[in-house]
């Protein structure tokens, strides 16, 4: 295989680095070349569901659950509904495999809540993938946890539920948005209108008018959530912190409690990368708890980061270096920054 530019770089590192045989490296050369060609898309992917396939059956699951409360009697029923219907998950990545310690995780509905999307995220984001775009149970589960997030009763909940999990599990480690983001009240309202439902609706049926509801206030939630439980390790990793609003005002109330670890996903082809990756950088060098994940081929050179050894052992087809994130535990507390290799 002829070798150009950086490739005798990429073919070094993930041969003799990652142990990739050399027929998967070439698989990986070629995933870079199309990254470049195409720059921020990837190449079609087998297991993504077309977008507009997800975006349908994420308005139509809007919809019916909407649908659903407008048949109930009162805001507290409806209210009361929502609230006893909230769902943490266990993603096999994260939580492992059946029989092992637990952790269990937070989802909200993938581009609904997640204000710094863009193609590349699209075209990478597992909560896109497979089931998780086309099984309206799943989808579902996300639409009433993101509903939850509005009321004001939400961190009494889920303080309540993880305080559960966490005794069942032995576990004191929970990971948010394994799908969904730090959202803002002005960019779910443009979603859901962008979903053809009036953000009004929800006023009438939950009393929520998000006209009169702050800005940042799934952030504020999450605030009330992690310092009632300082003896839970929380972690994210988010594409939001190049949103100015967003990563002020996560940098004013969940960086300063030392229970909350978050990863700024950095993730662009390298040739997009270096003022990205310097305000990054920069950042992790501020907080003690902001780290940096970086997913791609190869990471960027003159970094020091962990390879996830989940996918890692994916790469490798070992399962005996495939930790899950339980077993793993460096991305909950923050080791170290992390390298997430594609294939």
């Amino acid at each position: 295989m002829e070798l150009v530019n950086d490739e005798e770089r990429i073919y070094e590192f993930v041969t003799k680095r990652m142990g990739v045989p050399q027929q998967i490296a070439e698989k990986m050369l070629d995933k870079y070349r199309k990254l470049k060609e195409y720059g921020d898309v990837f190449a079609p992917d087998a297991k993504r569901v077309p977008f507009d396939t997800y975006i349908n059956n994420l308005e139509s699951v809007l919809k019916q659950v909407l649908a659903e409360l407008r048949k109930m009697r009162s805001v507290e029923e409806r209210r009361r509904w929502i609230l006893e219907n909230v769902k943490l998950s266990t993603p096999k990545k994260v939580s492992g495999r059946e029989g092992e310690e637990k952790i269990y995780s937070w989802a909200i509905p993938a581009f609904l809540t997640c204000p710094g999307y863009d193609e590349f995220c699209i075209a990478m984001c597992y909560a896109l993938k497979n089931r998780y775009a086309v099984d309206k149970r799943i989808i579902r589960s996300r639409v009433i946890n993101f509903l939850a997030s509005l009321l004001p009763e939400f961190p009494e909940v889920m303080v309540r539920k993880i305080e559960e999990v966490v005794r069942k599990t032995g576990v004191p480690i929970f990971r948010l948005h394994d799908s969904g983001n730090f959202y803002t009240i002005s960019f779910v309202k443009h979603m859901l209108e962008k979903l053809d439902i009036d953000p009004r609706e929800l006023k009438e049926l939950l009393g929520v008018d998000l006209d009169k509801l702050p800005e940042d206030c799934y952030v504020l939630q999450w605030r009330k959530i992690v310092e009632r439980l300082p003896n839970v390790q929380f972690y994210t990793y988010t594409r939001t912190w190049r949103l100015l609003p967003i990563f002020k005002s996560i940098e004013k109330h969940l960086l300063p409690l030392k229970n909350f670890v978050l990863y700024l996903s950095v993730d662009k082809p390298v040739a997009k990368i270096e003022n990205e990756l310097r305000d990054a950088l920069e950042l992790a060098k501020r907080y003690r708890n902001v780290k940096i994940a970086w997913t791609g081929v190869i990471p960027p050179p003159g970094t020091v980061y962990a390879i996830c050894p989940y996918e890692l052992g994916r790469i490798l087809n070992n399962p005996n270096i495939q930790k899950t994130c339980t077993q793993c535990k460096i991305c909950a507390y923050g080791k170290i920054d992390v390298f997430f290799p594609v294939h």
